[in-house]
């Protein structure tokens, strides 16, 4: 089962590999983000199609943690500082992905027109976003009773993400020159 959405308004996280596939955890190379979900309407859009797809495959019995794509904001825990990353709090949010076998996602500025990373109207990691994903199930099962290696999930899929608004950022943010004093440049110095 595949149930297709728009999610409005959303705050993207994690979305360095919205144009270049990484593979995670030895896993084959895969584009992916988060959406962090900050109104209560869309939340209940998402467990809709969620509930959907779980009475549909998996008789109703819920599937949580890593096992499904909608997940807890506060247990998005940095491993390197051990608190909840920015912006997660009291959240929920999808984690979502493509393989690279599919192709990138499709990335635009507010006027749906194709953006690369760098131009004015790509989206960084912060700002708001409508997205356009697929929800889907993995039953761990097929007709001929094959590979269980994934187990049963319901996970999400990346088709389009659309910039709407920039937001704060998440992470370091650009450089900057404070603390660094101006020197004379010597225009005769050797490199």
């Amino acid at each position: 089962m595949n149930t297709t959405i728009v999610l409005n308004n959303v705050r993207l996280a994690f979305s360095d590999n919205l144009v270049i596939p990484k593979a995670l955890s030895g896993g084959k190379p895969r584009y992916t983000a988060n959406f962090i979900i900050e109104d209560d309407a869309t939340l209940k859009a998402v467990r809709a199609a969620i509930d959907e797809i779980t009475k549909a495959e998996f008789a109703g019995k819920a599937l949580t943690g890593k096992d499904c794509c909608l997940r807890d904001g506060n247990d998005n825990i940095s491993g390197k500082t051990g608190e909840i990353y920015s912006g997660f709090e009291g959240k929920f949010y999808l984690s979502a992905s493509r393989a690279e076998k599919l192709l990138a996602p499709k990335v635009t500025n507010g006027r749906l027109k194709d953006v690369r990373p760098g131009e004015q109207g790509f989206p960084q990691a912060g700002d708001y976003v409508n997205a356009k994903v697929s929800l889907f199930s993995i039953n761990g099962k097929n007709d001929k009773g094959g590979d269980k290696t994934y187990g049963k999930k319901i996970c999400c899929g990346i088709e389009v993400v659309q910039f709407v608004r920039k937001g704060e950022s998440f992470g370091s943010g650009a450089p900057s020159v404070d603390g660094m004093e101006a020197v004379e440049e010597d225009p005769t110095a050797e490199l």
